[in-house]
């Protein structure tokens, strides 16, 4: 179960079918994935405002989803369904109507056996393909998007991108609107203590020590996120990811 060569860029592999880099960028492209997945129902449900602001000049309502979004988002969700049943045992299959955010962090947390596929390359290729596709959805210059509700008459409440504050109709004002889509996007991302985050990048070829993790932390580079795991404290991988790529940057420049 050996391969000479990467099923995606043809770098060599001294076991499996996907490289350490491909393998990273995989995991980069379903934390993604995981973090757009409430832009994509957004966009679905019309959520996103779009377009510059004139009339329509046709007499017909809109339909209450938007089709094209509806359609990025269902091909998105098959890929990440497809390749998390080639990969789930029976015991542990995705759920039978899955969302699109479990099924990138099941892919994430199962990435060592995902690059031993034989069809790895494949499926990081379609992912990519699925995910930009996703991505040129979401980042299509919305005049406004969705914040939530309001808390005092349950009115979407609809922002500009770069807003911090917001007025709903009833009067009642919201702050800190930036802190809310970030505790968003940190809710899909797949936390683990250092020890775990490092065992689970080690099994898909990316050596981030233990202590390097804490050092990160201590250093205040790296978040804590709330809540622990038997006293430990837990870390967003995504951030550790990122961290261990500004560092090989800069040893290599």
């Amino acid at each position: 179960m050996s391969s000479s060569a990467c099923g995606s860029c043809t770098a060599p592999v001294p076991d499996g079918y996907l490289c350490s880099g491909c393998t990273r960028d995989l995991a980069l492209q379903l934390l993604t994935a995981a973090s757009i997945a409430q832009d994509l129902d957004d966009a679905t449900a019309r959520l996103l405002k779009r377009g510059s602001g004139g009339k329509s000049s046709s007499p017909e309502p809109p339909l209450p989803i938007d089709m094209a979004a509806s359609g990025t988002a269902d091909m998105l969700r098959l890929e990440l369904a497809v390749w998390s049943a080639s990969i789930a045992p029976p015991d542990d299959l995705p759920p039978m109507v899955p969302r699109i955010r479990d099924l990138a962090r099941y892919l994430v947390r199962h990435l060592d056996g995902l690059r031993l596929h034989p069809h790895a390359g494949r499926a990081k290729n379609d992912i990519t393909t699925a995910v930009h596709r996703a991505l040129a959805v979401v980042d299509r210059k919305p005049e406004k998007v969705s914040a939530g509700l309001c808390d005092n008459c349950g009115r979407q409440l609809l922002a500009e991108l770069g807003a911090d504050s917001v007025t709903c109709a009833c009067g009642m004002t919201f702050l800190a609107l930036q802190d809310r889509r970030r505790q968003r996007a940190a809710a899909a991302d797949v936390l683990g203590t250092a020890a775990e985050i490092s065992g689970a990048l080690e099994r898909i070829g990316i050596r981030v020590p233990r202590g390097t993790i804490t050092s990160w932390a201590s250093r205040g580079r790296l978040t804590e996120r709330p809540g622990s795991r038997d006293g430990a404290k837990v870390y967003a991988m995504s951030e550790v990811l990122a961290l261990h790529a500004e560092r090989g940057q800069r040893m290599r420049g």
